[in-house]
């Protein structure tokens, strides 16, 4: 059947070209069906208005009819056949290119009765922790991804059939095909091919495979997409291949070397790889054909130090996102119809927050509103009683998403805030590898030059007023102010905002501390702090700062009040702060990390992680995701308070790759074990990349990650296989000890020696009893907040 595919390709496209007849006379053209009524026992769903009332959407969509009949996509069911279990309605919308028009069909009745299947979205913004500075990319688009007949159905022997070609005449010729596993007169039931159908002019037609929107949607796509990214993992020369669905990204690394223009330039390593990425694109062109996986010529982009994929730009040289313009266009235009509207529907609600999410990581603020669009889409924009966010509601069935609901005030000011931002910030793009708030606060008091450009505002607030502590370089005195409470949310506040919880709501002191950023960024502005430097806040209150960060749509009034400081931020042409807990004390509120959701308590595991280390000569001197219980080392952080633990929440500790020794007064570099939970390892690279940190690692062993070649870059484990198949890690492959959220084990776990400093020449060594040894909890600006805030009334 492959071999097949690939013949008639170029003749398929050749013929259904020029055809332009509308679906009925393409079906009354195949002489050997009969018109057939649709069983009574068969439900026929109509939400859409049928395409069967538009001749131009007729004639559009019955070359693609035509050609799906020619390639197995739709099998026709004749009279005394199995009919399919379900006859979906199809439709017809419009579209941007040719033949501009998309037909769909609605799965939401037979969703519910489908099993879910995955299917791979790896964003531009994930990207960022597979790619490195003049990394090689390339993207190609598979053609007609969900409709590859050739591997769904019921397996089995591919048998010889025939298949019709309309010509533009309503001519039909057959052309020689195979069919996997079943057909409509032999199905017994049971595969997906017998799921679903349509109805057209009365004659029945099943898919082959399933369509885009159905649960079981990726069950050929999905497998096909993870086989070729495994396979090209392997590769001596390994490529990471992620996928948005089946729009497949291909990034080649190169070594690190000395800053350069890229290959075009004419650097040496640069040219040197860019003949491995040609290659290796040559090689996924070579097993698509054999696959018979048609590629699409008009999407995608060559092999280059980055380029398009998911709308974004990714500028692997400069390291930055930038919009493409028609996008940004389309972006502007959901926004500002949504404006327009004195109401909408959660439909269109989700629509603009959807794009708004996905295109965030390349405009500033432009995610922010995100949480006022779900409170929107849900009627809760001023309703403090609601928990979990309502985000959740959306997957239950009888959530309505064409009810009209208002465009309130608050609502307003979320689009104004998401639209200028569009137009102010997207032509400038955002970093790709910024730098964890965290890591930037540890290089602010190490004195680094990394650092050098940053303002440190540190915040504190009760029912008495907020006060904030500003800082241009350590060790200086601060900048203090204080202020109370009513003359604050006079100049804060706006009257489209959500009233400020009463006192002794959970959520009141959170908005407050909230509230204290926004006018603290006024008066540090006022006072000429913040010209020319990036904002680092701090604060006791987490749950605050993260929704000052990201957003929140379970609080409407602390997401007014992120809301207030993008506009600020955007008002005096400043970058989007960056946030992070103070450490020491235990943080108001939870703590940002999650609690470890699998168990790394294995005692073979451990004792391993020790040996490893000492193969290495080096000694572990800190656990950085650990409890009194499970710590390789007395030095550990904790996800909760635990009086043994050095810091509260991993990600708040300012520097994981080296610590001031009270002992000696001198700095050491520490060696860590790293065991991140599942739902933060990305993040937990990305920190220790930042820290410059090394140590022993155990992460899950998943090559189609988009972390995993963040992850082998920093290995300097030998490959315990003697080759660079799946990088140096020593695969370790468990039993029930190591367990995933959902309760299964998990089948293995990469384990290594990673090194992410620049000067890997050899591992560190300290013969100070002080590194080693328990210094209590953490205590870096400790001294510096204690004199901040003291005797500090806010009059």
């Amino acid at each position: 059947m492959v071999t097949t595919l690939v013949e008639h390709q170029d003749a398929w496209h050749t013929e259904l070209g020029s055809i332009d007849m509308a679906t009925s006379a393409i079906v009354r053209g195949l002489l050997i069906m009969p018109k057939v009524a649709v069983p009574s026992q068969r439900r026929v769903f109509r939400n859409h208005p049928s395409w069967e009332d538009d001749p131009a959407a007729q004639a559009a969509l019955g070359p693609i009819i035509a050609k799906w009949l020619a390639q197995g996509v739709l099998e026709y069911v004749e009279w005394d056949d199995r009919q399919p279990i379900l006859l979906q309605p199809c439709g017809a919308v419009p579209k941007g290119s040719a033949p501009f028009y998309r037909l769909i069909t609605d799965a939401r009745f037979g969703n519910k009765m489908y099993s879910d299947w995955g299917v791979s979205y790896t964003s531009a913004a994930d990207l960022s922790h597979a790619l490195h500075r003049c990394d090689f990319t390339w993207c190609t688009d598979l053609e007609d991804a969900y409709h590859l007949a050739v591997f769904s159905g019921c397996g089995g022997a591919l048998r010889p059939v025939k298949r019709p070609i309309v010509s533009g005449s309503g001519e039909v010729t057959w052309i020689d095909g195979f069919v996997n596993g079943c057909d409509p007169s032999s199905c017994l039931g049971g595969c997906d091919k017998d799921m679903s159908g349509l109805s057209i002019d009365g004659h029945v037609f099943r898919f082959a495979a399933c369509q885009f929107g159905q649960k079981t949607a990726g069950s050929p796509l999905n497998s096909l997409v993870m086989s070729v990214a495994r396979y090209f993992a392997r590769l001596p020369q390994p490529v990471h291949v992620a996928a948005w669905v089946d729009d497949l990204h291909f990034s080649m690394s190169t070594p690190p070397h000395p800053p350069c223009d890229g290959y075009r330039s004419g650097c040496p390593t640069c040219v040197t790889y860019y003949g491995h990425a040609l290659r290796a694109q040559a090689l996924w062109r070579t097993k698509a054909a054999v696959l018979g996986l048609p590629l699409s010529p008009s999407k995608g982009h060559e092999v280059d130090q980055g380029g398009p994929f998911c709308g974004i730009n990714i500028d692997v040289l400069n390291g930055r996102y930038l919009m493409l313009q028609e996008k940004t266009a389309s972006c502007d235009a959901t926004l500002a119809g949504l404006l327009d509207c004195s109401d909408s529907t959660p439909r269109l609600l989700a629509q603009g927050r959807g794009k708004a999410g996905h295109y965030g990581c390349a405009v500033p603020f432009l995610a922010l509103g995100c949480a006022s669009l779900t409170q929107a889409m849900h009627s809760t924009e001023f309703d403090t009683s609601r928990r979990p966010p309502p985000l959740r509601q959306e997957k239950g069935a009888d959530f309505d998403w064409d009810q009209r609901v208002p465009i309130s005030m608050r609502c307003r000011a979320a689009l104004s805030l998401m639209r200028r931002s569009l137009l102010e910030r997207a032509a400038a793009g955002q970093p790709m590898w910024p730098a964890p708030a965290s890591s930037v606060l540890g290089a602010f008091y190490a004195g680094r030059a990394s650092a050098a450009g940053v303002v440190v505002i540190s915040l504190d607030a009760d029912a008495s007023g907020w006060r904030m502590a500003v800082r241009l370089q350590p060790g200086e005195p601060a900048c203090r102010v204080a202020c109370p409470w009513p003359p604050t949310l006079a100049g804060c506040w706006a009257c489209w905002m959500a009233p400020l919880p009463p006192p002794g709501d959970a959520d009141h002191a959170i908005t407050l501390h909230a509230i204290s950023a926004v006018a603290a960024l006024r008066v540090a502005h006022h006072r000429g702090l913040t010209q020319g430097r990036s904002i680092l806040f701090r604060g006791p209150c987490s749950t605050a700062l993260e929704c000052l960060s990201h957003g929140d749509p379970a609080r409407p009034a602390a997401q007014d009040a992120a809301l207030l400081l993008g506009a600020a931020c955007l008002d005096l042409r400043l970058d989007p702060p960056l946030f992070v807990p103070r450490t020491g004390p235990l943080p108001l509120g939870p703590a940002p990390a999650p609690d470890t959701d699998w168990d790394c308590s294995s005692p073979e595991l451990r004792s391993f992680l020790v040996e490893l280390a000492g193969r290495f000569g080096a000694t572990i001197s800190l656990d950085v995701f650990a409890s009194s219980t499970t710590a390789l080392a007395p030095r550990f952080f904790s996800a909760e308070a635990d009086a043994r633990a050095e810091g509260v929440d991993a990600f708040a500790q300012p520097d994981w790759g080296t610590s001031l020794c009270p002992h000696c007064s001198s700095r050491h570099q520490e060696f860590i074990a790293l065991t991140p939970p599942l739902t933060v390892t990305a993040r937990a690279l990305r920190k220790a990349q930042c820290d410059e940190a090394c140590g022993v690692m155990v992460v899950p062993f998943r090559v189609t990650a988009p972390w995993w070649p963040l992850a082998a870059n920093a290995s300097r484990t030998p490959s315990p296989h003697g080759s660079r198949a799946f990088s140096p890690f020593f695969r370790w492959r468990t039993a029930l000890a190591l367990r995933n959220p959902s309760g299964s084990a998990l089948p293995a776990v990469a384990v290594c020696v990673f090194d992410f400093r620049p000067d890997r020449a050899r591992l560190p060594h300290t013969s100070c009893p002080g590194a080693l040894a328990w210094r209590g909890p953490s205590c870096i600006a400790a001294a510096d907040d204690a004199s901040d805030f003291q005797a500090l009334p806010c009059v």
